[in-house]
């Protein structure tokens, strides 16, 4: 989804939220309690997604143009590398400790595990910095998995299904509550 869009869905949830506002006044601000028992086994997180559902949502966040640090609607091998370790450092301290790392790697999978931690760390000192993840990073291959077309650029669409590909970790093509409540891990808001 284009900035433009996202500004105007921006814009949209204002004017909702001020009639929403105006309407609250005009009820002299008298409320009324509605209690409702709500029975959290039987609630979701979230309904289940397949890959059309999931990118007309995703689509819609800025997660896309926050990876694209050079803002030419296309991310490159870099920004794809830079913003997993961002993300992956839970704390944003600036590095992955061996903590982030086994939570990490729990919730991702594909290709490594938490015996990896060692060959990262090359130095030793209990933290994987930017400069230890980016080669072994690359040598998992997503970029290239991702790069459907192989053109050397992730478009939206790309990046939008290596996510969702990625989070279906038990490929039926669905993300179902346990996929999507990791996925929030790593995406929310």
């Amino acid at each position: 989804m284009k900035k433009g869009e996202r500004n105007s869905l921006r814009m949209i949830r204002s004017i909702l939220s001020l009639f929403f506002m105006a309407g609250v006044a005009a009820c002299n601000g008298e409320t009324e309690v509605v209690e409702q028992e709500v029975v959290t086994d039987d609630v979701a997180v979230a309904e289940t997604w397949d890959e059309e559902e999931y990118y007309t949502t995703f689509g819609t966040t800025t997660y896309y143009e926050d990876w694209d640090i050079d803002e030419d609607s296309l991310l490159n091998e870099e920004e794809f590398t830079a913003s997993f370790y961002q993300i992956w450092d839970l704390n944003n301290d600036g590095r992955i400790s061996q903590g982030e790392w086994t939570t990490v790697v729990s919730d991702y999978g594909n290709g490594i595990d938490a015996a990896d931690w060692q060959p990262w760390d090359t130095d030793g000192d209990g933290f994987i910095e930017r400069v230890e993840f980016d080669g072994d990073f690359a040598e998992l291959g997503w970029y290239n998995t991702w790069d459907t077309d192989g053109d050397g650029q992730l478009t939206e669409r790309e990046y939008i299904t290596g996510t969702f590909t990625l989070w279906d970790t038990n490929g039926d093509n669905v993300l179902d509550t346990a996929e999507y409540r990791r996925h929030q891990t790593y995406y929310s808001n």
